[in-house]
């Protein structure tokens, strides 16, 4: 928070409740605009970091500024799927360790689950996955990590993606 105020960025929690920020800004409005959620609650942040829910932060800067705020980060770590946004979790914490968590806790392996993904966030989950499927609007890190490149989401890549092995 400090370096949010510092540097001028808003900063976001995701909780099991929601997500607050500890401003609104035009980048805020932009990206609820973008994945259609309402605009997030500003509130005072300091009083959520000790609810024990939180399920991510969310910093809302452009990649230039990421590298200036991260280096004062070393426990935590950015993935990007948005030029004005990035997930920020504890550093060892991503989508391929709650995929692995999943598939313990179902009882079954990593071989049977396939991960669907676009940005730059899913890398670590595509490569994990016993199938990954990069759709075709992804990015370039993302198209790399998979194992499968499908259609764009909008032409009905998840569906090809999902016939092209057989599961549909």
């Amino acid at each position: 928070l400090a370096l949010s105020e510092e540097l001028g960025f808003p900063v976001g929690l995701e909780l099991n409740d929601g997500v607050f920020v500890n401003r609104v800004t035009p980048e805020v409005v932009r990206l609820a605009e973008m994945v259609a959620h309402p605009v997030p609650e500003q509130v005072d942040l300091r009083a959520l970091f000790d609810r024990g829910d939180c399920c991510q932060m969310c910093f809302y800067f452009d990649p230039e500024l990421e590298k200036r705020v991260m280096a004062e980060l070393p426990s935590l770590v950015a993935s990007r799927w948005c030029p004005i946004f990035a997930d920020v979790n504890v550093r060892g914490v991503d989508k391929a360790t709650g995929m692995a968590e999943f598939a313990a806790h179902f009882g079954f392996a990593n071989g049977e689950t396939m991960a669907f993904g676009d940005g730059g966030n899913d890398v670590t989950m595509l490569e994990y996955a016993g199938i990954g499927v990069a759709m075709g609007n992804a990015c370039d890190a993302a198209k790399a990590a998979a194992d499968y490149v499908t259609d764009d989401i909008t032409a009905d890549g998840l569906a090809k993606a999902l016939a092209h092995f057989g599961l549909i």
